[in-house]
């Protein structure tokens, strides 16, 4: 599969990105800030216009390359026992399952994202999500988890949580609201993803303060210029 080639030649930094609902905009966010903080960054994987195979010719050792993975994507990983040094899971819900036996091996598609990482790798999963709370704690790299329930980002057995801070909130396009006038922030949906990414951004090495960084920041990335995804 061209992908499994994509991750067997590429001399990056890969950062891989699924979940059932939500990876678009995951990916596109956290493509959108390393392109602004500067590091030479990539987008390709389930992104339609992107032959990814000839991003290969872009990419040196400091290139970020953020994929988005389909299910499908991620099973042609696993005869190679490849996963992607840092990895994003935004959720699983039932999906496909016209093409998989069940639930259970739907997620287990999803889960190749991280199964082959090392410990020295890392990964993001969404706490509230059960299924990759589960994952999250098997996952052999080291975890972080974001929460909206919990109100911020902890690494995997500490109960230590970092929250997240609002200092703005782009509403509509054109106009900025302080979040303590209306309307509100953006929908619950929409700040897991927000909270995904820059999580993400603050593990990637070319990034570390990305953490530290206002949603209105990050959120402004929602009109990326990245190439469209595949439905």
């Amino acid at each position: 599969m061209e992908i499994a080639l994509f991750f067997l030649d590429c001399p990056g930094k890969i950062i891989g990105i699924t979940g059932t609902r939500g990876k678009t905009t995951t990916a596109s966010l956290i493509y959108e800030i390393l392109r602004a903080s500067g590091a030479h960054t990539l987008i390709g994987g389930n992104v339609a216009g992107v032959e990814t195979l000839s991003l290969l010719s872009q990419i040196t050792p400091e290139t970020l390359v953020v994929l988005e993975l389909s299910s499908w994507q991620l099973e042609g990983l696993a005869p190679h026992k490849i996963s992607p040094q840092l990895a994003v899971m935004t959720n699983v819900y039932p999906d496909h399952l016209n093409t998989y036996n069940g639930m259970e091996d739907y997620a287990e598609a999803k889960a190749n994202i991280f199964r082959h990482q090392k410990a020295s790798d890392l990964a993001v999963f969404n706490y509230d999500n059960p299924w990759t709370r589960r994952f999250g704690n098997e996952a052999p790299g080291q975890t972080t988890f974001t929460s909206l329930e919990r109100g911020g980002s902890f690494v995997r057995g500490s109960e230590q949580v970092e929250p997240f801070t609002f200092t703005e909130t782009p509403w509509p396009v054109g106009t900025t609201w302080k979040t303590s006038c209306s309307p509100p922030p953006p929908p619950a949906y929409s700040v897991s993803q927000i909270r995904s990414s820059r999580t993400a951004c603050a593990a990637s090495t070319a990034y570390p303060t990305a953490s530290n960084r206002s949603v209105s920041t990050t959120a402004s990335a929602t009109s990326t210029t990245a190439p469209a995804p595949h439905p």
